[in-house]
Order: C-alpha cells, then structure tokens, then sequence
C-alpha cells in the first residue's frame, strides 16, 4: 500500500514538473521565427505610430516640423493587399486619410514592407506614397513598423522627413 502512494505521488510530482517545463517553454520554443507568407497577415489591424516630423529647413511642409502620430486601421487582404484609413496628427493639426490598393509583402523570416499612396490633406490635398519595414511577431497578431520613404516630397537622397515607429494589432 505503502509503495502504491508513493508511487502515484511520484507520477502526480512528475507530471506536475513536466506541465511547468512545458509551460515555460512553450513560447520561445513553439513561437514562429521562419516560414512567414502574406497569408499571415489578414484581417483588420489597429495602427498606433509616433514620432516626429524633420523636414529641412525651407521645405513647403516644414510648418509640419514636431511632433506626430497616427491612430487608425488597416485591413490585410493575406495576399499582398492593404487597405486603411487613419487620422494623423502633425505639430497638433489634424490630417484624415485614407487608402486603397496598397501592398505588403512578407518574407521568409518575418521581416515586411507595406507601400501605400494616401493623400494628406495638411500637403495640400498632396497624394504622398509611404514606405514601412517591420517585423511580423506574435503569430501575426502584432507588427513593429518605421517609415522609410516618403515619396512626393522632393527630398535629399535617403532622407525619410520623418523619424516614426508603429505598432499594429490584430483586432
């Protein structure tokens, strides 16, 4: 009787320290790091990004110059396409926009680029094209982006204009 407890204490011990193993494991082990596709990226997303606006001196826009962020939501077709529309602010104005028929292409190792044209009303009604990298994470759920071009501002030669970092979220 005696060694039937212990030996079912031992099991339950056993299965309880395997269960924290598991558990403490699980996602640096079972979390993806490779074989990413478009088809990850699909559905809405809430768009969050801050920064700041650094035109040169003389620029049309610099009166744009400080703080910014954008608030928004996108949606992922999981083949290539997105679509969205946020509300941006620069130096406390307020710039809606919206855009369809962007493209997003997701790499092998999670890495990502998303190329819109949206047109900013504060631009003068301008269409601007915008270029982000990031990185996939969380099955998808999230992406860290920063803007890398700003195409139609007639800027220097790998000058982004604007120094921003965002974060979408799955909804």
């Amino acid at each position: 009787m005696r060694s039937k407890t212990l030996f079912t204490a031992a099991v339950v011990f056993g299965l309880v320290l395997c269960g924290f193993y598991l558990t403490s494991k699980a996602p640096s082990t079972m979390a993806k790091t490779w074989g990413w596709t478009n088809g990850d990226l699909w559905g809405g997303y809430a768009v969050y990004f801050s920064g700041t606006v650094v035109l040169p001196a003389g620029h049309p826009l610099s009166a744009l110059n400080g703080p910014c962020s954008m608030v928004g939501r996108v949606f992922f077709d999981g083949e290539g396409n997105v679509k969205g529309t946020v509300y941006t602010t620069f130096n406390g104005s307020v710039s809606p926009g919206s855009w369809e028929g962007g493209t997003y292409t997701v790499n092998n190792d999670g890495t990502m680029k998303i190329t819109v044209t949206a047109e900013l009303l504060l631009a003068g009604s301008q269409k601007l094209t915008f270029e982000c990298y990031g990185i996939v994470y969380d099955e998808g759920k999230q992406i860290k982006l920063v803007f890398t071009k700003i195409g139609g501002l007639q800027l220097p030669e790998n000058y982004v204009g604007m120094t921003s970092v965002g974060t979408l979220e799955r909804q």
